[in-house]
């Protein structure tokens, strides 16, 4: 959000008329209908039938979408590239995302990737390295599957069908944990800024 001095800063420019007036932020409700992609929430149901599983968490959606509202009112919008979204880092994110859940067990970490899957596979993004990593001999069953389809993407192949599938194990560690550490803590921005220091 945006701090108060730059708020007065910007009225005395506009007033002055060194720059445009700022554009309206966008209502809550606004947000909640263009931060989404309701073709990889399709795709994300295709794939979570294919598993035979219960019926799919809608809760888990619902975090997801109320993440990308808080970042559309922070930060940048993801249903507005014209204004520059996304950052084209998506990729390393998706990865630091994985990591910092990898290490801390915190759960939203979990919802964070499978945003960054979404952002993907709207805009995909070219890749300057390939994640080189051996999957671990981790005797749970999804960790391992995330950490494939995970891996999978970041291959030459990537696989966009691998992005829906990173979502659907993102929501079945999140209701049927299996890290050690499993919680559930919101984070602000500031509170990850040793991400770049962990790694898979």
């Amino acid at each position: 959000m945006i701090h108060p001095h730059d708020a007065i800063r910007n009225h005395a420019l506009t007033w002055a008329g060194v720059h445009e007036p700022v554009t309206r932020m966008p209502s809550y409700e606004e947000l909640w209908q263009t931060e989404w992609s309701p073709r990889f929430e399709r795709f994300v149901r295709q794939a979570w039938n294919t598993t035979q599983m219960r019926s799919l968490p809608e809760d888990f959606l619902r975090l997801m979408r109320a993440r990308l509202v808080v970042g559309g009112m922070r930060y940048t919008r993801f249903g507005n590239p014209q204004k520059g979204y996304p950052f084209r880092r998506n990729i390393p994110g998706l990865l630091t995302k994985f990591a910092l859940w990898w290490h801390t067990g915190n759960a939203e970490f979990l919802v964070d990737i499978a945003n960054y899957a979404m952002v993907l596979y709207e805009y995909p993004e070219d890749i300057d390295h390939i994640l080189r990593w051996d999957l671990p001999e981790d005797p749970f069953k999804n960790t391992t599957l995330l950490m494939f389809h995970v891996k999978e993407y970041t291959s030459p192949l990537r696989p966009v069908w691998s992005l829906a599938m990173i979502v659907v194990h993102c929501m079945r560690l999140f209701y049927e944990p299996e890290h050690p550490k499993h919680h559930f803590r919101a984070i602000d921005r500031n509170d990850s800024h040793h991400a770049h220091e962990v790694a898979p």
